[in-house]
């Protein structure tokens, strides 16, 4: 008698399992070089491509682009950096996230483009410092 129950108890397990695995999003891939949609804030949408990946830190950098509903795909010619005071938006050429923290702007790849050595200028200075601190 007690053999049927256990066999119902580990069947339903495995539905409530699995069903809890097809509900969670799909996890993207981290690729350096990838362009990222993010969710900047409810209901606006940023780009940031993804410039180097390792040891559990993102380096991004972030474009001034907003957008009110998430692009399919992002056109890196079309991609801008702005100053702090530009009236078209601001944006950030280096930026140390935890993968965490990257995650958390729900980040979809929408494209791929070369990782250019000017670009990587401030994740120079961030690991000739110590690799200082990651938001």
């Amino acid at each position: 008698m007690r053999q049927p129950r256990l066999q119902l108890a580990l069947v339903l397990l495995l539905l409530g399992l699995s069903y809890g695995c097809k509900q969670r999003p799909p996890e993207t891939k981290l690729l350096a070089g990838g362009l990222y949609t993010i969710e900047s804030e409810p209901g606006k949408f940023g780009a940031t491509k993804l410039l180097v990946y390792e040891d559990g830190i993102c380096h991004v950098r972030l474009y001034r682009e907003e957008y009110p509903n998430r692009p399919a795909t992002l056109d890196p010619t079309k991609l801008t950096l702005g100053g702090a005071g530009d009236k078209e938006g601001f944006s950030l050429g280096h930026v140390p996230l935890r993968e965490e923290s990257f995650r958390a702007w729900k980040p979809v790849l929408a494209g791929k483009a070369e990782v250019k050595e000017e670009e990587l200028d401030g994740y120079r200075i961030w690991k000739k410092d110590g690799g200082g601190s990651a938001f």
